[in-house]
């Protein structure tokens, strides 16, 4: 009577393929976590923009509506009179003149803004910062920082390089949306804290008869 055999290679087929059906249920698993994870990583940051894009909004009004509020708030003209709530200046004017130190400026400017105050009365003492500006906005020159008083005369550091340029500069004083030098004028009790008082485009005239 013959004995049966055991099927060594089949027990071995069998081995092989569960341990293959457990590796690809293993890598089966691992897929479906990697997508889960993923959906929700992908969740987050879309609900992060969103949660995030109304205060992007709101800053970037903001900041266009503080460009508007400033761009508006510069006048055409040297205004008469100037009030603040420490100092109100009653007599100003502003315009150019030739450089009288033109060799010893950084820049060399042939012609430089000046501005003027003839009289100005204080509530008490302080001081008044003045920003010269080009037509694209930038500051030109230093910052001047003075103690309030009458008979002000502050000239900018810094001008325009040649008559040529003033020359232009004057011309466009007819255009209506000409872009102008601008002079800013904030007041301080202390030094530190500054409140803007007036911002106003500079004229293309020279204020000195001898100029």
């Amino acid at each position: 009577m013959s004995e049966k055999v055991p099927d060594n290679n089949r027990s071995l087929d069998l081995g092989v393929n569960e341990n293959s059906d457990s590796t690809n249920s293993i890598q089966s698993i691992n897929k479906k976590k990697f997508r889960l994870s993923s959906k929700i990583c992908s969740s987050l940051v879309i609900l992060t923009c969103l949660a995030s894009a109304p205060v992007i909004s709101l800053k970037y009004i903001k900041t266009k509506n503080e460009s508007i509020s400033q761009t508006s708030s510069i006048k055409d003209y040297p205004p008469k009179e100037i009030s603040g709530s420490v100092i109100k200046i009653l007599e100003l004017d502003c315009g150019w003149e030739k450089s009288p130190q033109l060799e010893k400026l950084s820049s060399p400017s042939a012609v430089i803004p000046v501005l003027k105050i003839n009289k100005a009365k204080f509530k008490s003492e302080g001081f008044l910062k003045v920003l010269f500006k080009s037509s694209s906005g930038k500051i030109q020159g230093d910052p001047q920082t003075i103690k309030f008083s009458n008979n002000l005369v502050i000239r900018s550091t810094k001008g325009l390089e040649n008559m040529l340029k003033f020359m232009d500069y004057k011309a466009d004083d007819k255009s209506i949306n000409s872009n102008k030098w601008t002079i800013t004028l904030s007041e301080s009790l202390d030094g530190n804290q500054w409140d803007p008082i007036s911002t106003f485009k500079i004229p293309g005239k020279f204020i000195n008869r001898d100029s």
